[in-house]
């Protein structure tokens, strides 16, 4: 990385922090981050819904047995979700939480701050491009 870019990263870094202890930042960001894991949650229910559409593998099949047991859990985390939505969207989002969600939150709520609110928010993985992100 160049001086330039870890310049950059330090502006950005810098201007995240100032942000963040903005007051009108503040009072927002409890909305936003309901607005961010609704529509995560909304987003994994919906692939859940497709996945269990699908049609049944065949019961011959070498790996019925954990196809079985797959479906089943997503019928569990999908029924689990949607009992907690939207009284609790943070705690449905849990339900679906894995490795890599975070990036998709993030990418959720910078959209979020820019399009409602005309802020831009920089993600932990752009001002930490050393550190790889679950």
């Amino acid at each position: 990385m160049s001086t330039r870019d870890e310049k950059s990263i330090e502006e950005l870094r810098a201007y995240n922090k100032v942000l963040e202890r903005f007051p009108e930042y503040q009072r927002i960001l409890p909305e936003v981050m309901n607005e961010v894991y609704t529509l995560f949650v909304n987003e994994e229910i919906e692939r859940s819904e497709r996945y269990l559409a699908r049609e049944d593998k065949d019961e011959d099949d070498a790996f019925a047995s954990l196809y079985r047991s797959l479906r089943e859990s997503t019928e569990k985390k999908l029924n689990e979700a949607k009992r907690l939505m939207p009284d609790h969207p943070e705690q449905a989002a849990q339900v679906f939480m894995q490795l890599g969600s975070c990036h998709r939150l993030w990418d959720i709520q910078k959209q979020i701050l820019k399009e409602k609110y005309g802020i831009t928010w920089y993600s932990p993985d752009e001002l930490n491009p050393e550190i790889i992100y679950d």
